[in-house]
């Protein structure tokens, strides 16, 4: 039912809810100690979206769009799963 002109409808602020998003980022950090003192050497590896999952964008809103209600987009654009290796030196 259409409300009439100048009148607040009975439908919630967000009838649309979308999506939740899963966010997993995952570090793997190891110490070795050098033979010289104070001095040690950190091997990392980091894996940003370990998971690999895609986290869908919110419904588009306005009833006169044709797109109503629709997801079309992404969270943070298309960022599929990836990794780095490093070695960090600390003297």
């Amino acid at each position: 039912m259409v409300p009439g002109a100048l009148t607040f409808g009975s439908v919630g602020r967000t009838p649309a809810a979308g999506p939740g998003a899963v966010i997993g980022d995952l570090s793997v950090l190891k110490d070795f100690a050098m033979p010289w003192e104070g001095r040690k050497l950190q091997f990392r590896w980091e894996s940003i979206n370990f998971m690999n999952h895609a986290n869908f964008g919110s419904p588009i809103g306005g009833r006169g769009n044709p797109n109503f209600v629709l997801i079309t987009g992404l969270i943070g654009g298309n960022q599929a799963r990836s990794n780095q290796l490093g070695l960090h030196y600390t003297f």
